[in-house]
Order: C-alpha cells, then structure tokens, then sequence
C-alpha cells in the first residue's frame, strides 16, 4: 500500500510530464482562456519577473488543455498592472536547452545572468533532461537569448524536488530525490559557486524533498540560509515541524536549530515562501500554500497563509477561511510591501490533469499581497512605497528587544547581532527596540 501511495504522489511530477510531452505549445494564453500555471521556476531579476518551465492549462472549444512550457515568460515589473492586464513577452528556447518540469533557475545577483540546468531531471523524461547547463544574459533587453554553455557544476549531480536559493554569485541547492530511484531521498546541501563554476556538498542533518530554502541576507556576515517546510524521510507522509527552524551560517557551514513562537503552519511540501527588509529593521518571510500529498479535499486546509517575523523567529497567521488550495506555486518580494504570487495546481481535484482543469482564483495565476496591510489585491504598484512592519508585525516588537530575542540558540543571535540594513531605507520611529 505504501509503494502504491508513493507512486501516486509521484505521478504529477513524473507521468504528467509524459503525456504533455506531444501536447507542447508555444504561446501565452489570454487572460479569458487561462486556467492554471504550476510547478514552474520564477524568480526576480533586474525588475522583471522571470518565469521558466513548468505546465500550464488554458481553456479550449473541448475543454481545458494542459500543456508543457517550452519558452521563458517575462514580466515587467518597472509598470503598473492589474492581474487580467498583465503583459508578457516570451523568450524562445533553443533545442536541447531545459524545458518542463526541471525547476532550476538561478539569479546570480552579483551579475545579470540566469542559470537553469544545473540539476539534471529523470532519464525516462527525455524532453527536459539537459546536457549542460544553459545561461540567460540579463544586459540587453532586445539581445536576451539562453545560451548553452560547458559549465561543469551540473554533472554527477541529478537530483529532483530540491530545496533551491540563489545569492551573490552562487546558489545552494538541499536534498530533493535520487533520480535513478526517484525514492531515495538525499541528505547533502550543494553549494555553488557560479562565479567560479565550481560546486562542492556539505553534509547536512537533513533528510528532505520539496523543501524551501531561503537566504536572509541582512543577518550575519554572508546571510543566514533558512529551511522550511517539505517532506522528511523516503516516504510522503512524514513532515518537518515548522516549530524548529534549520539555519546554516553560509560562511561558517555551521548548522543551527532555532525553535519559533507564535503559530507555526502545519507541515505541508510544494508551498511558496519569499521574504522582505521592513524600514523597521525587521525581515518578514512569507509562506503560503502548499498540500500533503494526499491529493485530495484533504489539502483544503492548507490554503493558509502565514509570516515569520525575523529576529524575533515568531510566526503570524494571517486569518482567512481556506478555500482554494494552491501547491506547486512560485512567490516573489517585489516593490515595496507587495509579494507576487504566480500560480499553483488545486491538489483537492485529484493528480494530473484535473488538479489544472479548474479556475485559478488570481486571474493568470497573479496574486499580489500586501505585506503591511497584509490583504490580498488585483493590482501591482510599480511605485508602491518602502515596506513599513504590519500592525501584527509591530505587536510582536512592542516589548523590549531583548525579550523577542531571549529564546535565539547562540549562534543564530550572533549572527543577528551581525546586522546589516543599509540598503533598506529606515523610519527611525518604528524601528525595534535596541538592546541595551
């Protein structure tokens, strides 16, 4: 029984992969004809949101289609836009270069350079198994093409459902499945020097797959790596407690536990999280959606939306009755307190197609979430001002400093008390309480 329920598990991400391999079409459905848009790979880069990989669904005269991404979409983030007036433009990919369901793309934020294929997919799936890794030059806008390069960091290295981060000039990438056996779960975190084009593993207590890794860069001297959320283990139905946090010191390769308060989310894989520097010095990380494998009505409850409020490691949930599941699904910091949400399967309609054939509750898949007012809208504000702390937030920070931080394990607050938000534009009267 539990072979059988791994398999099913796996289904979406292996045998949908297959039979859309004949269905590939090449274009950006209109906002009236879209449904869905999932297992994807976005990121933010020089103000333009990059959107790589992944299925989409959109209504035809016979129903709704599902389909493979075989191009790059771009969004402009420079211009305001409603969730049916979003625009894209599309980037052709060549021949051989990466396309469906690998999910690895990487900003070298030290460069205007995109990377994608640094993890290689299963052998069975032929159309999205690269045999190198391919760049995308950021320079000039009408000059934009993926480029196949020689860069030896992918090989030996194929892995799937990975925890993924992206930093100045490299990128780490955390557990995710063995493909030769697509059941053998791996412990190691890759670090990658992009820069260099080198990669090298650090052994971690981490057994994980569909984790989400995330870079908080304005804390210790290179940035603490957080771990939140997946699945442990070679099974499907054991999760990680969001009430202890991993944190690796990038610089030190230093692993740490830190326990949160507040009220954690439950244990979920395939959710988003992003994170954003308040004027306030604080870092807020937003995590929503996700499922639990049992594709299902089981996964309703986890259309939930939670923040993690840094340094005090305190969890918020933002209260809202759950209604549309999202998994699968890519959230991103952009201007301002905004959070743009793109995508998401519904995984209470079942596995493979049906999770896609229903309406996305964002028209093309966008959400935008407003971190301070901490409401959902259909717009995007190009011009949106600086990210000042919720009320929630603030709350949190009424008391003294030094009690929001009493329970940090010692090497994690040596890393707070590291801090850097020079680049984050401040407002002195609601900054946190200094400690003394």
């Amino acid at each position: 029984m539990l072979d059988l329920l791994i398999i099913i598990g796996h289904a979406f991400h292996t045998i949908l992969a297959k039979t859309i391999e004949a269905r590939q079409i090449d274009f950006t459905p209109s906002a009236s004809t879209y449904l869905r848009r999932a297992l994807h790979a976005a990121t933010v880069a020089n103000d333009h949101l990059y959107i790589d990989g992944g299925s989409y669904s959109y209504l035809t005269g016979n129903g709704p289609e599902v389909v493979n991404m075989t191009s790059t979409l771009v969004l402009d983030l420079t211009k305001d836009f409603t969730n049916t007036s979003a625009s894209f433009t599309s980037i052709q990919k060549p021949f051989g270069a990466p396309q469906g369901l690998v999910r690895d793309l990487f900003h070298d934020q030290n460069g205007k350079v995109l990377y994608t294929g640094v993890v290689l997919a299963p052998q069975g799936a032929d159309f999205e198994r690269p045999s190198n890794v391919w760049t995308l030059s950021l320079d000039a806008e009408d000059k934009r093409l993926w480029n196949e390069t020689n860069l030896s960091i992918s090989q030996n290295q194929s892995r799937r459902n990975s925890g993924l981060a992206s930093g100045i000039g490299n990128g780490w990438i955390l557990g995710g499945q063995d493909f030769t056996t697509d059941t053998h779960t791996l412990t190691d975190l890759l670090s990658l020097d992009l820069e260099n084009q080198d990669i090298t593993s650090i052994p971690t207590p981490l057994k994980l797959k569909w984790t989400k890794l995330h870079l908080v860069p304005n804390f210790g001297p290179e940035g603490m790596l957080l771990v939140l959320g997946g699945v442990t283990g070679d099974d499907y139905f054991t999760y990680p407690s969001f009430n202890t946090i991993p944190v690796l010191d990038p610089g030190t390769k230093q692993w740490y536990n830190q326990t949160t308060t507040g009220q954690s989310p439950a244990g979920r894989g395939e959710h988003c999280l992003t994170g954003m520097a308040s004027a306030n010095e604080s870092y807020e990380i937003f995590v929503y959606g996700g499922h639990n494998f049992s594709w299902d009505t089981g996964s309703i409850p986890f259309d939930t939306l939670y923040i993690l409020t840094l340094p005090a490691f305190h969890w918020i949930q933002v209260n809202y009755p759950p209604l549309e599941p999202k998994g699968g699904l890519t959230c991103h910091a952009v201007v301002g307190s905004q959070i743009l949400v793109v995508g998401g399967f519904d995984a209470s309609q079942g596995y493979l197609d049906p999770c896609m054939s229903t309406n996305d509750p964002f028209a093309q898949g966008l959400g935008v979430f407003d971190l301070k007012t901490l409401s959902w809208q259909d717009h995007y504000s190009a011009s949106s001002p600086p990210y000042i702390q919720s009320e929630a937030v603030q709350q949190v920070y009424s008391q003294s400093h030094q009690t929001t931080t009493d329970n940090l394990d010692p090497g994690v607050a040596a890393l707070i008390r590291q801090a850097n938000f020079s680049a984050v534009p401040t407002l002195a009267a609601n900054k946190p309480n200094e400690t003394a």
